[in-house]
């Protein structure tokens, strides 16, 4: 899927904040993005802290892209 085409997708899981995500997509697609801007977007609603937040992912770039 292109950026356009999956939007609506990128849309969920940065506003569908009362759900738990699992995004699955390949290399390059924006899943980073996607769990920062979450992130963010959890932390600006008052809906967590920092000290009460995990990410998880598999490789190191996407860790220290987090990390950053």
């Amino acid at each position: 899927m292109n950026k356009v085409k999956d939007e609506a997708a990128r849309q969920a899981i940065e506003s569908n904040l009362d759900v738990s995500v699992l995004v699955e997509a390949g290399a390059g697609s924006g899943k980073t993005t996607s769990l920062v801007r979450r992130m963010l977007a959890l932390l600006a609603k008052g809906r967590c802290t920092v000290d009460r937040m995990v990410a998880v992912t598999f490789t190191r770039k996407a860790a220290s892209e987090l990390k950053g």
